[in-house]
């Protein structure tokens, strides 16, 4: 009887672990150059960086209060960007600088601050709630365009008594 459990994917025979290397090399070369970039054009440079979490400083608890833009708003090219297609990325929690203060002086050894941001639950007030009242407000847009039901109504027949803001330039923070 084996110590350990055998990883279920080792038994596919489409397992391919070379394929897997590729395609995590490629996320991180592509990390980089989004740092460099971000940092060649607005200054900003990282606090920490975890394998798939950054940590910069920032004037607000809006994720795009870090971001840096164009003079006419838009994302400067080749930066950080957020949303759910591949390369985008998401927030992922907001904590002040006293709070990690304190995270370091409670543990007193060196770690990773943006292992802990990651998994901290107050800090999910921040980031993962912004993140859930966006991705509910998108998702029922999309119900909506297409006409399926939505909490128990025809979107073409009954509307919604308080419909959010379904235009295309809603704001991606509510104040």
């Amino acid at each position: 009887m084996p110590y350990y459990e055998e990883y279920p994917a080792l038994n596919r025979e489409t397992w391919r672990p070379g394929i897997r290397a590729a395609v995590l090399a490629n996320q991180r070369i592509g990390l980089h150059r989004k740092l460099m970039k971000t940092a060649a054009t607005a200054c900003l440079y990282p606090v920490a960086i975890a394998t798939d979490a950054i940590v910069y400083p920032s004037p607000g608890p809006s994720p795009l209060d870090v971001l840096p833009h164009t003079p006419e708003g838009k994302p400067v090219p080749g930066t950080f960007r957020l949303g759910i297609s591949p390369g985008m990325v998401k927030h992922q929690g907001t904590q002040t600088v006293l709070w990690a203060e304190e995270q370091f002086e409670e543990r007193s050894v060196v770690f990773n601050i943006a292992n802990l941001i990651k998994t901290d639950q107050s800090a999910g007030a921040g980031g993962s709630h912004w993140r859930r009242r966006h991705e509910a407000r998108a998702r029922h847009c999309h119900y909506m365009r297409r006409g399926h039901t939505f909490a128990g109504r025809s979107a073409k027949t009954a509307p919604h008594p308080n419909p959010p803001r379904c235009t295309p330039h809603t704001q991606a923070v509510d104040q």
